[in-house]
């Protein structure tokens, strides 16, 4: 089951965060989870592998322009989760120009409904990038 899927920058800023469940923590506690999560993603060293448990939580995670891509999961395939990530990238770039910061802050409607078509519940929905990315005017 896919937890959640965040988005952050190189400052541990969260631009873009869908959890599967309802949070029933508050808010900061929420917060201070992604920012620690962010800060070890982002201060892992290029040999370091992008598959790692934190917290009890399994964390896939690549870098793309001066974003970070983050999914949490518990009983995946960690490496079809690393895919997962590229999946995600390959529709959005379909939907802006390219994927940076600036495009997914002024496209943030956008990449919630792609995020939607694909996970839906914790659950892989859409693998079709077609129809996971239709042509939004």
């Amino acid at each position: 089951m896919i937890s959640f899927i965040l988005i952050v920058n190189k400052q541990s800023q969260t631009r873009f965060s869908k959890y599967s469940h309802p949070c029933t923590i508050q808010h900061q506690q929420r917060s201070d989870f992604e920012l620690g999560l962010s800060r070890e993603c982002i201060q892992r060293e290029g040999h370091q592998n992008y598959i790692f448990n934190y917290h009890g939580v399994g964390i896939a995670h690549r870098r793309y322009a001066s974003l970070y891509f983050i999914l949490g999961f518990a009983d995946e395939n960690p490496f079809a989760m690393l895919e997962l990530i590229q999946f995600c990238v390959e529709c959005l770039e379909e939907q802006v120009d390219r994927v940076s910061e600036l495009d997914i802050l002024f496209n943030l409607d956008k990449v919630h409904v792609i995020m939607d078509e694909i996970i839906l519940n914790g659950m892989l929905v859409e693998s079709n990038r077609k129809r996971a990315a239709p042509q939004m005017t």
